[in-house]
């Protein structure tokens, strides 16, 4: 078993936290290769054809590539079959998941569009074989098969499959124990939020699902105090370090391990006129500033992470803006949602096509970290009583084929009730059956050993 939180097993916390914190040097080249795949075979001396239609001597079932109308490092994202598909990739830069099958893959000439242009081949369960064509295969070496530039997190790292969690809050029958009577188990982590300088961490009920061998998942948000726009400022000026070191103390004294984020989905708050919390240099020097606090006394009782909103798709200037640090950071988290009938007028949208691309810029840009779904959640479609459970079923699905780096999910288990869309796991029996059967998945119930 992997032992996440004992802190009496200090050595294998720190290996733990060594293993985020890992930084690999990055390949000059204006693009690269990237294979992304635990049971990816590489073959380097192989050669493609040139004809798009063949792969080898065998015809194509899809073909990919890059056009000249789409941004020059983020290009494009595209998706096998469940089956044995054989897909031709020509220029970059594109993000391929194969998906499941056993799966035969070309890669032509890599197209040098910008700096950073990454072709990506993310395989899924099967055995998938990739051949690239001479001007690619420079790019990589034969012992160095599965990512060419970046090694990735190893399938099994933390931890083999994906911890599942919800949220705790003790009103309208929304808590944890509630939850996990319906779906007839207990769940991995448990999603707590913190507000203000007095926030006190582990209360009782926070220590009494910990001890019952729960990983709690805490955001804080240290000062809500807006009138200024200078919030994050004023947190990494030093002026609430006293609350900082007693919240660390109460971590230490829980004799537990947390995952621990700082003001989560921060581009929401962006900007220096009242109401607003300060610019994303702010963020960073608060991030920094409290983790050179508290890491002193917590240590390896702290799990850092990101969690960024995530479901506003666009460039990914400003996420990486309010990127801490690798040597910071231990996750990365987002939080994609299907926001139909919730807050705006938009179309159903299922999971995977809203976790893709944040998942795609994270496992590109920072590939040695975790992944995290900080939040997630869907209402029900009124006149259709299967749409959320089919949700939920295609959510398990894509987190096994089509998202292998996401460790951890986090359903945000809220109702209007609380002022937010209806998303209870129970809000039908057909949901709940269905997050019962995800749930009970051996995929979805990772060896993992909490102190």
């Amino acid at each position: 078993a992997t032992r996440i939180g004992d802190p009496h097993q200090r050595g294998n916390v720190n290996n733990f936290k060594l293993l985020r914190r890992q930084r690999y040097a990055a390949v000059t080249a204006l693009a690269v290769l990237a294979l992304i795949a635990s049971a990816c075979e590489y073959d380097p001396t192989a050669a493609t054809t040139p004809e798009a239609s063949m792969c080898g001597d065998v015809a194509a079932t899809h073909g990919f590539g890059y056009s000249p109308d789409l941004d020059p490092v983020e290009g494009s994202t595209h998706f096998g079959t469940e089956g044995d598909d054989v897909i031709i990739v020509t220029n970059g830069p594109v993000t391929v998941h194969a998906l499941g099958g056993d799966d035969l893959i070309c890669v032509n000439d890599v197209l040098p569009t910008a700096e950073g242009a990454v072709v990506v081949i993310e395989g899924g369960n099967g055995v998938d074989t990739v051949i690239a064509s001479a001007a690619t295969s420079e790019l990589c070496t034969a012992e160095n098969t599965t990512n060419c530039d970046n090694p990735p997190l190893d399938p099994c790292d933390p931890f083999c499959g994906l911890a599942l969690g919800s949220t705790d809050r003790r009103t309208d029958g929304l808590d944890l124990y509630l939850q996990e009577a319906a779906i007839g188990r207990q769940l991995d982590f448990v999603r707590l939020y913190e507000r203000d300088p007095d926030a006190n961490f582990f209360t009782s009920n926070d220590q009494a699902l910990a001890d019952e061998g729960r990983t709690l998942v805490y955001s804080w948000k240290v000062s809500r105090d807006t009138a200024n726009g200078d919030t994050w400022a004023k947190v990494a000026s030093g002026e609430y370090d006293a609350d900082l070191m007693r919240v660390a103390q109460q971590i230490v004294d829980s004799g537990h391990t947390i995952f621990f984020a700082l003001h989560h989905e921060p581009e929401d708050n962006v900007g220096t006129v009242p109401g607003k919390y300060g610019t994303e240099a702010d963020y960073v020097a608060m991030y920094q500033h409290v983790h050179s606090v508290m890491d002193p006394i917590a240590g390896d009782q702290m799990i850092w992470f990101i969690n960024y909103m995530g479901h506003s798709f666009g460039p990914f200037d400003q996420v990486e803006a309010m990127y801490p640090g690798d040597e910071i950071i231990d996750w990365l988290s987002w939080n994609p949602y299907n926001w139909y009938g919730c807050h705006v007028n938009g179309p159903w949208k299922s999971f995977a096509p809203q976790a893709a691309p944040f998942y795609d810029w994270a496992t590109a840009n920072h590939p040695d970290k975790p992944l995290m779904i900080g939040e997630t959640a869907s209402n029900e479609l009124e006149g259709d009583p299967d749409a959320k459970a089919n949700w939920i079923a295609d959510m398990g699905a894509a987190l096994q084929n089509d998202f292998p780096r996401i460790r951890a999910l986090m359903w945000f288990n809220q109702s209007t009730n609380t002022g937010f869309c209806e998303r209870r796991i129970d809000s039908s029996q057909e949901s709940i059956d269905s997050l019962t059967a995800v749930g009970a998945d051996p995929y979805f119930n990772p060896d993992i050993v909490v102190g």
